[in-house]
């Protein structure tokens, strides 16, 4: 039965130490959070039932997340080991004297570094070694045959390869310690292994570009921004996880990268999972015992998975080194949409114990968003995004607007926003209509009722039909209104009488067109 071993820290680098092993990188899901899960395979050598490897090759994990699994895995150790190499080479060693040079060398070229007497100053002479007597050396160059005292020479530069020298063998003995990690096995078989892990370090955004082609059709694509600081991939699985992963200690460092236990605070790296007393406090006494060791441009309309609540774009046979980034074609859909223009008037005064009219008309005071609401009606979730809004005609594409697309689900819709419309004209008022003074209520307090007329004034200055949607917050009871208006309650627990109503008119104004909305509602302000 394969045995399966959670390593709190260890992390193999998919290229530096796995690459030389056997070990490839089959698949990786990427998160926009800069996180990535990575799946390996690939075969181990065991010598003497062991398997070595130096922790500075190993960068972080996320703590909790590795996972690795053969048939044959006893336990993963990590610690400081001495290693023992040795080093053996030739060295040539030189006759012990000047003389013996000189002599096993007769006939040879060579250049002559002389100081003389009383100076310090190096003078070269060139020429055929002759002879040594005694203490005089004799050299020719060019027919001239010269002798000069043999103290006088300070070093020989010979043109040739001298003669005389001893070759003699070398052995050198170096002593290293480092840090390492030690799979140990049941036996020195072959190794197949398996390895997952959850890292940080390599990441994707989401870019969309939406082409609005007529006035009811437009084209949108995404594309994945890829940034990898993580590791080599060659050749892998990559896929783009839309959702809200939860991974908890994605920002905790794995266990063999953590310092010592006396280096933690307090144990705090312990303390989250220690047992607790029955009156909730930490027995700290069985912490001092814990060991340290433990078991191109791709084509668009990418096939997408859905798993649980996450969604997977899948692209194959992906290579981007580390340090590298990319961007790669998501999928490129048409998708029917519908131009709405919306506006959020000034709520009244939600305040119960002062109530203030508002009798301004500023048209300025009401800006009217220009907004596209966009049908999914493709086969892929949109995860929130940069959209950059395009209009298409012909040849010539015109920039219009960037905004965010937010998450839209497979048959879902949006709203993304353009731009503000200056030729809409949205102007709003409101005034007291009557006053009931000091109506006593259930709390034994006394209320005046204010019934309040409101008023909006709608202009289209287009010179085409536009849809226009018209929302406001509404404290109080709302009575009537010359539109039919949507409404909707929701609970003021500062107030028992007033309630907060959130209402919409939502209309069609032919171009030119002008139109008021009249509507009416009642609030209790206390004396």
């Amino acid at each position: 039965m394969k045995t399966n071993i959670l390593l709190f820290c260890l992390l193999f680098c998919g290229v530096a130490v796995f690459g030389q092993t056997g070990f490839t990188t089959k698949a990786v899901s990427v998160f926009k959070n800069g996180n990535g899960f990575f799946i390996k395979e690939g075969k181990i050598q065991p010598k003497e039932k062991k398997f070595i490897i130096k922790m500075a090759e190993m960068p972080r994990t996320a703590f909790g997340t590795f996972w690795l699994s053969s048939n044959n895995l006893k336990h993963i150790t990590n610690y400081n080991k001495e290693f023992v190499t040795t080093k053996t080479y030739d060295r040539n060693y030189l006759p012990a004297n000047k003389n013996k040079l000189i002599t096993d060398n007769i006939g040879k070229a060579a250049v002559f570094h002389l100081t003389a007497y009383n100076s310090n100053s190096v003078k070269q002479l060139e020429g055929k070694i002759i002879g040594l007597n005694s203490d005089m050396l004799m050299f020719e160059n060019n027919g001239e045959w010269t002798t000069i005292p043999l103290s006088m020479v300070q070093w020989i530069t010979l043109k040739e390869r001298p003669k005389g020298t001893v070759i003699r063998s070398v052995t050198d003995t170096i002593r290293q310690k480092e840090n390492i990690v030690e799979l140990a096995f049941g036996s020195n078989s072959k190794q197949n292994m398996d390895l997952i892990y959850f890292r940080n370090g390599i990441g994707w955004l989401p870019n969309y570009k939406v082409e609005l082609i007529s006035d009811k059709e437009a084209r949108i694509t995404m594309q994945a921004g890829v940034t990898n600081d993580a590791e080599d991939l060659e050749n892998v699985d990559l896929s783009f996880v839309v959702g809200y992963p939860n991974i908890k200690y994605a920002n905790m460092p794995d266990l063999f990268h953590r310092g010592s236990i006396q280096n933690n605070q307090r144990n705090q790296n312990f303390m989250q999972y220690a047992d607790a007393n029955q009156d909730g406090r930490v027995d700290y006494s069985t912490l001092s015992s814990v060991q340290v060791t433990a078991n191109k441009q791709q084509v668009p309309n990418l096939k997408g998975e859905s798993e649980e609540d996450l969604y997977f774009y899948n692209l194959k046979n992906v290579t981007l080194p580390k340090g590298g980034k990319a961007y790669y074609t998501i999928f490129e859909e048409k998708v029917g949409y519908e131009h709405i223009y919306e506006v959020k008037l000034t709520p009244n005064h939600n305040n119960y114990y002062k109530y203030q009219q508002v009798t301004f008309d500023d048209s300025y005071r009401n800006k009217v968003w220009h907004t596209i609401n966009l049908k999914n009606k493709t086969e892929h979730a949109w995860t929130n995004g940069a959209a950059m809004v395009v209009k298409k005609d012909g040849k010539t594409v015109k920039p219009i607007s960037q905004d965010d697309l937010p998450y839209t689900s497979i048959g879902d819709e949006n709203a993304l926003k353009l731009t503000l419309a200056p030729d809409v004209s949205v102007r709003d008022k409101e005034e007291e209509l009557n006053r009931l003074i000091r109506q006593q209520q259930a709390d034994k307090y006394y209320y005046d009722v204010v019934t309040v007329k409101g008023e909006v004034k709608l202009h289209n200055f287009k010179n085409k039909k536009i849809n226009l949607k018209v929302s406001k917050t509404i404290v109080g009871t709302l009575k009537e209104s010359s539109l039919e208006w949507l409404s909707v309650k929701r609970v003021n627990l500062n107030n028992l009488y007033n309630k907060t109503n959130e209402v919409c008119w939502e209309l069609k104004l032919d171009a030119g067109e002008k139109k008021i909305i009249e509507y009416e509602y009642q609030v209790f302000v206390r004396r």
